[in-house]
């Protein structure tokens, strides 16, 4: 359903397209996505093996949601405009060449002092410190609109361009974006990193151009995305991340469904619970594989007030909403699985205790139209891989770790990381760490000395909400679900329909990510094994066959993210 609600009454003109040969209604600004979701349109495309699939991730990670567009196949619906009398249509495996691309022509080389990959909290705030008269800065971006997935912005026809009215996280959005536009730093949207090559070069396809950043240093502020827990019947569309979900409401004011179960772990998903009640969807359940507060927690509940004491209380605030309306909130519970024909009709939770052990003999069957889930995050760390950052792996979390030393500069000089690519720490450790980051790059680039007082401010916001996530995540603690929900016949790796079974049997007889490659084709899709990789690594090592290893589950190589050829190849040179 599509929301009027104000302050949020929609600026621009209505515009029509077609999908599979029926009218759909949009308005400008939103995606195809946000359109084909107000409409009731869910499933997107047909998979490898004839199952029906849509928009799963909601930020271009997942090339789930792929449609065609004017004959263009391979088009992610959540990260492309909707446009007046465009011909869309549910795309059918594999999808077929890509359409006409861009120029074609010799990559542009453009060379600024400061490249800043990533506009969300961290790559804003890094912006912002590193401005300077003597310096050219230049952020790019993969979304159409800056913020992030943490200030996830209205979309241009959706608000007045003040923003009044609108919730605290988007005021505060909005404020960051204008003073960096004031501050005369360029914004690149809708540029696609592909490649990154030793030393710094950033290879950007941008509006069908081929552009080749070649920067003096450069700051990585790309992210993360949310981690992949194979369950039954999360192919199904209808079944999506929670970011997913609250991309389309915060940013396009859109429901993809009546009734929504909200499930996994951690207060992400507390707060889209609450946001998705006061928008008027019905919550038919929350359901959170953390147990319910106990006196045991009483310590990482009050280390939690005492660092931040704001954010602990809105969270309070947005359970007290649910509780209020009647919600359950399901604490130790999973959903354990999603069933219906070509979308989501009703979901199965169970208790699941501190070892992770699921109790289905108390399973519980809730109708409901959509459920999202989100278990944690991974790190969009490709580019420094790429360009020879040195990894570890942390023994506090066993997953890898960019090095970096007390100004966010990795082992390559000019080179620095900041932000949930460096580790989950959420909006407030990333814009700290954009400032102390902007400001060393700055200096470094004979720019501005460092404020030493701003330096000292920085550090001690990063140490007080740093202090604030650990306890937070105290308090969420729950056991690990990566390889527990998934029966033998579960879709493990999206892209290439590969099942649990195929996955684990190949893990146990070869003990190698490779092999298992190929010999199932799992983690070779569109997605390059980001969702399905920790998953396979984690088999293996089950299997007793492997140790993490810092150089990544699956090395990345060009292109990151798939891209047309035609939009950076040309003709060879002939005499």
């Amino acid at each position: 359903m599509r929301l009027f609600e104000k302050p949020f009454r929609r600026m621009r003109q209505k515009l029509r397209f077609s999908f599979d040969g029926v009218e759909v209604e949009a308005f400008e600004g939103e995606t195809l996505a946000a359109a084909l979701s107000a409409a009731d349109v869910r499933d997107f495309r047909t998979a490898r093996h004839g199952d029906s699939r849509g928009m799963f991730c909601g930020m271009g990670v997942c090339f789930e949601c792929l449609v065609t567009v004017d004959g263009r196949h391979n088009v992610r619906a959540c990260m492309e405009p909707a446009v007046e009398g465009a011909c869309v249509s549910r795309q059918v495996y594999p999808g077929g060449p890509g359409g006409p691309g861009g120029t074609a022509g010799a990559p542009e080389i453009r060379k600024p002092d400061l490249l800043i990959v990533g506009a969300g909290p961290a790559g804003l705030s890094a912006a912002l410190a590193a401005r300077d008269d003597a310096l050219d800065v230049v952020v790019i971006d993969e979304r159409a609109k800056a913020g992030g997935q943490y200030f996830k912005q209205p979309n241009s026809g959706l608000v007045p361009p003040d923003g009044l009215g609108v919730d605290a996280q988007y005021r505060e959005g909005a404020s960051l974006m204008r003073k960096v536009r004031e501050a005369g730093i360029e914004i690149v949207q809708d540029a696609v990193v592909w490649g990154a090559f030793a030393p710094l070069g950033i290879a950007v396809v941008a509006g069908g151009s081929n552009i080749v950043y070649e920067p003096r240093s450069v700051i990585v502020a790309t992210g993360a995305y949310e981690r992949g827990v194979p369950t039954p019947g999360w192919t199904l569309p209808g079944f999506m991340t929670t970011g997913a979900i609250q991309s389309l409401l915060r940013s396009h004011r859109v429901v993809p469904g009546r009734r929504v179960v909200v499930g996994g772990n951690g207060p992400l998903n507390i707060q889209v619970a609450a946001e998705l009640h006061k928008a008027g969807a019905t919550v038919v359940a929350v359901v959170e594989a953390a147990p319910v507060t106990s006196p045991g927690r009483f310590g990482p509940l009050l280390g939690a007030l005492s660092a931040n004491p704001g954010l602990l209380l809105a969270g309070f605030r947005y359970v007290a909403r649910l509780k209020a309306a009647g919600i359950p909130i399901h604490y130790g519970h999973v959903v354990t699985g999603a069933t219906g024909d070509k979308g989501v009709r009703s979901v199965s939770i169970a208790p699941v205790d501190g070892d992770g052990r699921i109790d289905r003999q108390r399973s519980l069957t809730l109708e409901t139209d959509i459920v999202c889930v989100g278990y944690g995050f991974e790190a969009n760390d490709e580019i420094p891989e790429l360009l020879g950052a040195e990894a570890v792996i942390d023994p506090t979390t066993s997953r890898r770790r960019i090095l970096v030393d007390d100004t966010y500069q990795t082992r390559i000089d000019g080179l620095y990381m900041i932000g949930d690519a460096l580790g989950l720490r959420g909006s407030r450790v990333a814009l700290a760490q954009g400032a102390i980051a902007g400001a060393a790059a700055r200096e470094r680039l004979g720019g501005r000395a460092r404020d030493d007082a701003a330096t000292r401010k920085a550090a001690r916001r990063l140490s007080r909400n740093t202090r604030f996530q650990d306890r937070l995540w105290q308090l969420f603690k729950a056991p690990d679900m990566l390889t527990r929900l998934a029966a033998e016949d579960t879709v493990v790796c999206r892209c290439e329909g590969v099942s649990m079974a195929q996955v684990r049997k190949e893990a146990d007889a070869h003990a190698s990510i490779g092999n298992v490659k190929r010999a199932t084709r799992a983690g070779m899709g569109r997605c390059q094994g980001r969702y399905c990789g920790p998953v396979i690594e984690r088999l293996i090592a089950d299997a007793g066959g492997y140790v993490p290893s810092p150089h990544g589950v699956m090395a990345p190589r060009p292109p990151i993210k798939p891209i047309l050829i035609s939009d950076i190849a040309r003709e060879p040179d002939v005499d």
